[in-house]
């Protein structure tokens, strides 16, 4: 949902800028607990990993062209 969309991205931007990658590339990966709406995260690379591709071709916004132009 929307809700959740909202709340995983608040969620990654809190920690991105806990650990100080607020600049470039960074993957996370969560999980939603369906009994109680628990957001866990799965997995954090501070850079942009093989699936920012997949990622980039789902949503048509260009991930790697735009983390170049930060670096």
């Amino acid at each position: 949902t929307d809700r959740e969309y909202q709340r995983l991205r608040d969620v990654g931007i809190a920690i991105i800028r806990e650990v100080g990658v607020d600049t470039g590339g960074c993957n996370i990966q969560f999980a939603i607990d369906p009994t109680d709406g628990r957001v866990i995260v799965i997995e954090m690379n501070p850079r942009v990993s093989r699936s920012s591709a997949l990622a980039s071709k789902a949503t048509g916004f260009p991930i790697a062209k735009i983390a170049a132009k930060l670096a």
